[in-house]
């Protein structure tokens, strides 16, 4: 189960899920370098996914989510 019980429509897997994110990282510049703040990652429902067990692609909006207190103790 990935962390945000997302889905697949198609499969229902969940492991296999990939969304395509913006990362967005502010950096100071120094004299001798820079300092970043780590990467904040972001998507939306018009954001392109795709299930790597079956192929399914489309938009976040069309992802199942299920909700954390009702996954199943081994994770399923």
């Amino acid at each position: 189960m990935n962390q945000h019980g997302y889905h697949c429509p198609e499969c229902d897997g969940s492991e296999g899920i990939k969304i395509a994110a913006t990362a967005t990282s502010w950096v100071c510049l120094m004299e001798d370098g820079v300092e970043d703040d780590g990467l904040n990652w972001e998507w939306d429902d018009t954001s392109d996914a795709r299930c790597l067990e079956c192929d399914w692609h489309g938009k976040v909006v069309g992802l199942v989510v299920i909700a954390e207190e009702e996954w199943s103790e081994d994770g399923d």
